[in-house]
This record gives structure tokens, C-alpha cells and sequence, in this order.
């Protein structure tokens, strides 16, 4: 199961929230355990950094396609962002 089979299926956005709210979780979570400081210029700063910008993408996604809502738009918006 793709979008190519389905683009206009209302369950892709879903699935797209439930994969943002993971990324943004994992942020988070891991940001408390090792302090902001640890996180952001620790050793592992650069895939810290990576995960930071991979949940960005994510989310900004997600207000994009809720915002291009219309018949088609929505996969317009989500390929563009791919």
C-alpha cells in the first residue's frame, strides 16, 4: 500500500500524524533524559540535529496538508515536500 495506490485516502494523514508524533516524541523524550545541553552539543549532536530536522519536516508536512486540504492538493503537497 502506497500513495500511488490511493493519494486521496483520508487514513494518509493520519498515518502521517501518528509517524510526526513519534518523531516529535522521540525529541523530546530524549532531550529531557540527556538534558538540552547533552543534546544539542553533545557527542551524538549531529544526529540529534538530524532528528530534529527529520520531526521539522514531519510536522511542517503535516500542517501542509491540512492546510492544502482540497481535492488533490493534499498529494500535491506531500510529493512536493518529498
Amino acid at each position: 500500500i502506497s500513495l500511488d495506490t490511493d493519494p486521496d485516502w483520508p487514513g494518509w494523514i493520519i498515518l502521517d500524524s501518528i509517524c510526526a508524533a513519534i518523531f516529535l516524541a522521540e525529541v523530546v523524550v530524549k532531550s529531557f533524559v540527556l538534558t538540552p545541553s547533552e543534546y544539542f552539543f553533545g557527542r551524538d549532536r549531529v544526529w540529534n540535529l538530524f532528528d530534529v530536522g527529520l520531526s521539522l519536516v514531519a510536522v511542517t508536512e503535516i500542517i501542509l496538508s491540512v492546510l492544502f486540504a482540497s481535492e488533490g492538493a493534499q498529494t500535491r503537497a506531500a510529493l512536493a515536500l518529498r
